[in-house]
């Protein structure tokens, strides 16, 4: 499964993705500066996250479990 989080979103909430294993790839659009915290915990399989400039902020443990990655 990919994601693509169009301009216009500023941010990924905490535990937005939480558990999602089938997830595989992520494109964040240019207007996002936050991830929440655990916004992707548990994605196993995820192998590509796109993540710009404009991002500032990255919460605790939103990436963890993310072997793959």
């Amino acid at each position: 499964m990919k994601v693509i989080i169009e301009d216009g979103v500023t941010s990924i909430s905490a535990d937005a993705f939480y558990n999602c294993r089938n997830l595989k790839s992520v494109t964040m659009g240019a207007d996002v500066t936050s991830i929440g915290e655990n916004a992707f915990y548990l994605c196993e399989n995820l192998v590509s996250i796109e993540i710009p400039d404009s991002v500032t902020s990255i919460g605790a443990y939103a990436f963890s479990k993310c072997s793959i990655l």
